[in-house]
């Protein structure tokens, strides 16, 4: 979560929380009691689109890491039997050098170019011990990380999708707050330390490592276009 989607949304919680303890403010009939209804719907919506939205980074990040894992290994075993090798046969591990560094890229590459040449001296390893079928797993190892690759990328699509979905429902809650602050500035016109509790509830603090301020809801809240762009 974003740090602007984060402090908006503690905002809510708090408004959602004064709700809790001040319900006979909110009548049925009113407008307070129809905007905290929405403002409690739209908490649980970010909740569930933040969570849905986080596994699925998660997912597809794991992905990828466990295949790298898995090509690594097959790399590393193969460039190793081949050293081996070579000792009889000079020259014979050339063709197996790992990559360095070992980026995705250079990993696919590796892969490919490992698969055709094992795939021409494959007895020569199996003399050694490796599977018959090592080639067959290698590239099945690269096809992996290909696919993974792939799919987190369409998945950062969806994150940006997922992202915007997030601030709809921000927004959603803010006109909800907006609806709030004047039905309760006209409830509690008589009662300053209500007030005071809710214009607490109501802020936006913003936490910039040593600065520290806070604002009112409309002047935190900004247009889409007009939002801070705090990286995930």
């Amino acid at each position: 979560m974003r740090l602007d989607q984060m402090v908006r949304f503690e905002a809510i919680v708090r408004v959602c929380e004064f709700g809790d303890k001040h319900q006979d403010l909110f009548l049925e009939g009113t407008e307070g009691k129809d905007a905290l209804t929405v403002l409690v719907e739209s908490r649980g919506k970010f909740e569930a689109q933040a969570k849905s939205k986080a596994a699925a980074e998660h997912e597809g990040q794991d992905a990828k890491t466990n295949a790298r894992r898995v090509l690594n290994r097959e790399l590393e075993e193969i460039a190793r039997n081949a050293r081996v090798i070579a000792a009889d046969t000079p020259g014979f591990d050339a063709p197996f050098a790992l990559p360095r560094p070992r980026s995705d890229q250079k990993l696919l590459t590796s892969g490919r170019a490992f698969i055709d040449a094992a795939e021409a001296s494959k007895d020569r390893f199996i003399r050694f011990g490796m599977p018959p079928d090592f080639v067959s797993t290698l590239s099945s190892a690269v096809t992996g990380l290909a696919t993974a690759i792939s799919t987190l990328e369409s998945g950062r699509i969806d994150t940006t999708q997922a992202r915007q979905d997030l601030n709809a429902t921000l927004r959603t809650a803010t006109r909800a707050i907006e609806r709030l602050d004047t039905f309760i500035r006209n409830k509690c016109r008589d009662d300053a330390a209500t007030l005071e509790v809710w214009q607490e509830c109501r802020a936006v603090e913003w936490k910039r490592r040593t600065r520290r301020r806070r604002v009112t809801q409309n002047d935190a809240v900004v247009a889409p276009e007009q939002e801070v762009k705090v990286a995930s």
